[in-house]
């Protein structure tokens, strides 16, 4: 599928106690050019599996909140700067706990909503909405985040 240009990507999406062991990640990437493999779990996981596995880019959920602060992550990887790289996947990671421990889809709904920069509305059927005593820790997540995002958005962009 590579070879005849029918396989654009890879989304992966296996959740591991440690990212860094991860034979059947290995495995694949016998098969797929890593420049083909999108780490699909959110920022927890981005760091290893860019750094160590090479792969492309992740999909991210709090980078609806941080839009900027993500693609500085992406881009101090890219780079090498290890220390940025670092500083800002750690900024993530509260929001990103709370999906991991609650519900990826829903904490990211109240999370857009908390941020104001969207009423997402009601969640759709077949999902609960998050129970009311999780609500004030993601709000507080969130602001946290947001108030970053905007610290961040008002920094001179280096060259």
């Amino acid at each position: 599928m590579i070879e005849r240009g029918t396989l654009l990507a890879v989304k992966y999406a296996i959740v591991r106690d440690n990212p860094a062991e991860d034979p059947y990640l290995r495995r694949l990437l016998q098969s797929v050019p890593a420049a083909k493999v999108v780490s699909g779990m959110g920022e927890r996981p981005a760091l290893i599996h860019l750094r160590e596995f090479g792969l492309a880019a992740w999909t991210t959920g709090s980078g609806c909140i941080a839009p900027r602060m993500v693609m500085a992550l992406l881009q101090a990887v890219r780079a090498g700067d290890a220390d940025t790289a670092q500083r800002l996947h750690e900024a993530f990671l509260p929001l990103e706990t709370l999906r991991d421990e609650i519900s990826l889809i829903r904490v990211l709904h109240d999370a857009v909503t908390f941020s104001k920069i969207a009423d997402m509305g009601p969640i759709l059927p077949l999902l609960s909405s998050t129970p009311p005593e999780h609500h004030a820790k993601i709000d507080h997540a969130t602001q946290v985040l947001l108030a970053l995002e905007r610290q961040f958005a008002q920094k001179p962009v280096s060259h």
